[in-house]
């Protein structure tokens, strides 16, 4: 498990090699997040939610936070009892976690084995203007406009309307790792890293307005 430490965000990554009975081990799940667990059908799905929960447990930890309870809502998983800004992925056998203590985040990992479809994530505008020169920088400009839906969550942005209500930089530059992008006025910045396995990328708000 790596992790990325500064003073006000944390990052956790876990490959998940454990069985659902070993992840479940001193969960102490609450009855909401039992209820969250019975709702993913995958078992793979479900060592990942249980990763992704350890390792946000324990970046809240470290931050000195102690409200842990997770529920999902507009398509994000979050705090019950909102303390800090929060977001998990998974994508087997991956699962990853973040903590912000004052920006609203998003991050998202999306593996290249998965099957995603431009025509799904991306808007006709999008298609046209965005240079799609592999596969793996296409799989990066969804995983940002996933990731940039999380961190918009709050404002009752669901993530099934991201093709047309997140719109990302036509002129993305792959070099410096870093893609910017608007919901509606409100613009984000979103950060990549890959690998030949998968691509995270973690966006954050920012002040500005388009």
């Amino acid at each position: 498990m790596n992790k990325i430490v500064n003073l006000d965000t944390c990052y956790a990554m876990w490959y998940v090699t454990e069985s659902i009975k070993q992840l479940s081990e001193d969960a102490n799940l609450s009855i909401i997040e039992c209820k969250e667990l019975n709702k993913i059908r995958s078992d793979n799905n479900k060592r990942c939610w249980l990763a992704a929960r350890k390792i946000l447990r324990m970046l809240l930890k470290t931050m000195g936070y102690n409200c842990y309870d997770l529920i999902k809502k507009n398509g994000k998983y979050q705090l019950a009892a909102p303390s800090a800004n929060v977001c998990i992925s998974f994508n087997f056998p991956y699962a990853v976690a973040c903590v912000d203590r004052s920006r609203c985040i998003g991050i998202n990992i999306c593996t290249f084995k998965q099957k995603l479809s431009k025509n799904k994530y991306l808007s006709r505008s999008e298609q046209l203007i965005i240079p799609i020169i592999t596969k793996e920088w296409l799989y990066t400009i969804i995983s940002t406009k996933i990731a940039a839906a999380k961190a918009y969550a709050n404002d009752n942005i669901p993530i099934s309307n991201i093709k047309e209500d997140i719109y990302v930089d036509h002129r993305p530059k792959r070099l410096a790792c870093n893609i910017y992008g608007r919901v509606g006025r409100n613009l984000f910045i979103t950060n990549f890293f890959t690998t030949e396995d998968y691509v995270i990328t973690w966006c954050r708000r920012l002040l500005k307005k388009y």
